[in-house]
Formats: C-alpha cells, structure tokens, sequence
C-alpha cells in the first residue's frame, strides 16, 4: 500500500518511513504539507500520515483540501501529533481526521494502527468490488428487460392507434398496459444509466453545442406532461454555448423538469434560467414545490432515494433521477447542487464547461 507521509522533522518523518516501510508499504516523504499535497495530487493514495504544525500547509490544511478531494477511494487521515488534548482532538476529528497517534509513539502502537486501516482498506475493497458486480448485473437486466418492454408497448400502441371497433374496456386495458409498458420502459433506462455511470463507461460524445436550443427541446417534451397538471414550463433563455454531450444534457434537464412537475402543485410554474459564469456555463431549474429539508439535501443524489416529499400527483418515483444527474453532470467535469427559494420551493443549479478544455 502506497502511504504518504508528512512531517517537517526530518529524524520523525525518517523514523515513520522505516517502519512503515518495515510493514512492506511504500512511502512516499513529504517535508511540508504542500509537498504532501502536490503529491497526493499527481497520484492520490488510501492512507496519509500528517504531522499537526508545518509551515505552508498545516496538517489540517491538508487533510481539508483531502476531503474536497475527488478521489476513487476513501483516504485514511491519521495524525502523528504532540497536540493530544481534548480541544485539539475534536478540532481534528471536525475537519476530516481519522485517528492520532500521540508523539512519542511506540512501533508496536503504529503497526496496530496502520493494521487497522489495512484490514479497513481490504473490507473497503470487497465492498467496491461487490458494488461492481451489482452494477454490472443491473446493466445486463435492465438491457435485456428493454426489448421485450418495447415489443409490448409497441404492439399494444399499434393496436390502440389501428383497430377502430374496440370496446371501451378493452381500449382502457390497452390504455393501461401502455402507461405500464412506458413507466418500466423509463426505469430499464434509468437502470442501465446509473449502472453504466457507476462503471465509468458513459462514452460523452462532446462537442460545441447550443446549450439554449437543449434547454427549450427539454422544456418541450416534458410541456405535455406539465399541462396535464396544469403546470407552465418557462424556459425564455439566452443564446449559450456548451462543451457537453447534447444528448446526456437534455437527459439531465428531462430528470430535473420531471422532478419539478412531479413535486409541484397544480398550477405553478417552472423556471428554467441559464447565466453565463466565465468559462462555465450554469442552467437554473426552479420550482415553486415544497423545497428540500437538511436531511433531504444530505441524501438526495444517493442510487434509490426516496425525499421526505411526495409527489402531488401521485406519481412514481423511483429514486433514481437525481442520482442520474449528478453523474452526468460530473462525467461532464460539472457541479450540481441545491439551493432553496426564498418563499417555497428549489432552485437546482447545475453547471457545464462554456468550451473544451484549454491544451
């Protein structure tokens, strides 16, 4: 295991590197938290060792920026300290720290600690390994349930559209297997979505776009669903361009108005707003709803999350909408978060890059 460590003592910081290197792990010697962190940076690792006070970049400086951190796997913080009192504990603990080991410290203190996290990191390993396997099998049976969904819907729309002696309880049948056929059509899509995400393996096909033209094609396709409530899409935007996937966009619109339709009253409006950031992009969607709680906001990008609110239509919701967002627009190299309306309802922001990246 690759393990950084930092401390602007050189007899510590050669001690630590010995015995962890005794424990067959790489170490990586870091001076300062700045060096520490500029080698995090060109190759993040599962475990960092800090000292607490160093120039430039403190230990806790450095294990904050290691928290706000995109990493592919949670990063170990223990800190190798004289501060061991109470109030320097919970300041630690408070910006992201995992555990302390006390200077002076005893090798066989350190090879228990530095255990722990080992057996951590295997159990942190199996885990992903089995959230692989989950995705990869929902990936196959979403796919595989799309054909025959699709036979179905077609035959039933087909027969629906052509056969004009029907009897009204057969036309309310067929009816019924349409919107089924339809909602199950929708979830084996968002299906193979989040399990392809979650792999990595959304190829974002991008290129310079009109950004407002995906905004209004959005606003469209999900106007007849807002009529049906009663529900008014605003979407009088200004000329933007985007370095995004048009396709996957729209998706990310699509999941953002039926979210707001879904949760909104009848009669309210929707506003779509896009402003131009310097260098990015940021597309608005508020909605007049019920707005989010602390909770909800905690938890509302999470696979399969249900909010404290429910829809004011009786739609489904299959807790898969959010979470579909906030991984396209990441893939995008975006942000998406929340905020709340002043009188009642959210404001969904999410952001785009305005052009490609600079060579």
């Amino acid at each position: 295991m690759r393990i950084i460590v930092a401390d602007d003592d050189p007899t510590s910081r050669e001690m630590l590197a010995f015995l962890l290197e005794d424990l067959g792990h790489e170490v990586l010697a870091a001076a300062d938290g700045a060096e520490a962190w500029e080698a995090f940076q060109a190759a993040p690792t599962r475990v960092v060792l800090t000292d607490w006070a160093m120039p430039v970049v403190d230990g806790l400086e450095l294990t904050r920026r290691i928290r706000t951190a995109a990493t592919p796997h949670y990063v170990h913080v223990l800190m190798v300290t004289t501060h061991a009192d109470e109030g320097h504990v919970v300041e630690g603990f408070g910006h992201g720290v995992d555990d302390y080991v006390t200077k002076p410290y005893g090798a066989l203190e350190l090879r228990a600690r530095i255990g722990t996290i080992e057996r951590m990191v295997a159990l942190e390993d199996q885990l992903q390994a089995a959230n692989a396997a989950k995705d990869r099998l929902l990936g196959v049976v979403a796919h595989d349930l799309a054909n025959p969904l699709f036979a179905i819907l077609g035959s039933a729309e087909l027969i629906l559209h052509t056969s004009r002696d029907l009897r009204a309880e057969d036309r309310a049948g067929l009816e019924v297997i349409v919107r089924s056929a339809r909602r199950m059509g929708n979830l084996s899509r968002d299906l193979v979505d989040v399990a392809a995400v979650a792999r990595g393996k959304v190829a974002l096909e991008r290129s310079s776009c009109a950004l407002d033209a995906i905004v209004r094609d959005a606003a469209h396709t999900l106007s007849y669903t807002a009529a049906a409530k009663r529900t008014t899409i605003e979407a009088d935007v200004p000329e933007a361009t985007a370095w995004c996937d048009p396709d996957r966009v729209q998706s990310v619109l699509e999941n953002l108005l039926s979210n707001a339709i879904k949760y909104s009253p009848s009669g309210s409006t929707i506003r779509v707003e896009l402003a131009d950031a310097g260098g990015e992009q940021v597309v608005s969607v508020i909605d007049q709803g019920p707005g989010l709680t602390a909770e909800d906001r905690e938890r509302m990008f999470g696979t399969f999350e249900r909010l404290s609110a429910r829809p004011t239509g009786r739609e489904r919701s299959t807790g898969l909408g959010l979470a579909i967002v906030q991984r396209l627009v990441t893939a995008h190299g975006g942000r998406v978060w929340v905020e709340p309306e002043p009188e009642a309802g959210s404001r969904f922001r999410f952001t785009l890059p305005s052009g490609p990246p600079s060579a």
